[in-house]
């Protein structure tokens, strides 16, 4: 996507422009949230036992606290709301009328995947905080929870 926020580009006799970069864009976000899901999956599995631990996955999870995700998607957020303020007053100095689509649909293009992935990064670090939730020591009450006994009359 950054090679065609320039403009239209040509490889081969093959253009590519507003319409590749906004493929880009799902395949972005597509990505981003199937690594969320990775993560998620990786770490349930860990925790009921049913994947071996992974040293790498563990530490990316460890390192991807609540705070940190928060901060991460806020930046992104604000970064993407920012660029799409940029058009806004760009709307505005033309008196709300036509802007230039293949300029602005560029820009528009890449503040919409800052925004939704800094909104994804976050509820993504909510959830992953939840999960970890579930460690429980071993030999803690938590973990070693029994069924409660029945009232029978």
């Amino acid at each position: 996507m950054t090679w065609l926020t320039g403009g239209q580009r040509s490889v081969a006799g093959i253009g590519f422009d507003v319409h590749t970069m906004l493929l880009g864009t799902l395949c972005i976000l597509l990505g981003h949230q199937t690594l969320w899901l990775g993560l998620f999956g990786k770490l349930y599995g860990t925790l009921v036992a049913t994947l071996p631990t992974d040293p790498i996955a563990g530490r990316l999870i460890e390192w991807l606290s609540v705070e940190r995700t928060l901060i991460l998607g806020a930046i992104a957020f604000l970064c993407g709301a920012g660029m799409n303020l940029w058009l806004v007053k760009e709307w505005w100095d033309v008196a709300l009328g036509e802007l230039e689509l293949r300029h602005t649909l560029r820009h528009a293009l890449w503040g919409l995947t800052e925004m939704v992935v800094g909104v994804q990064t976050a509820y993504g670090g909510l959830f992953l905080g939840l999960l970890q939730q579930l460690r429980a020591p071993v030999g803690t009450p938590s973990a070693q929870k029994e069924p409660a006994a029945s009232t029978s009359t």
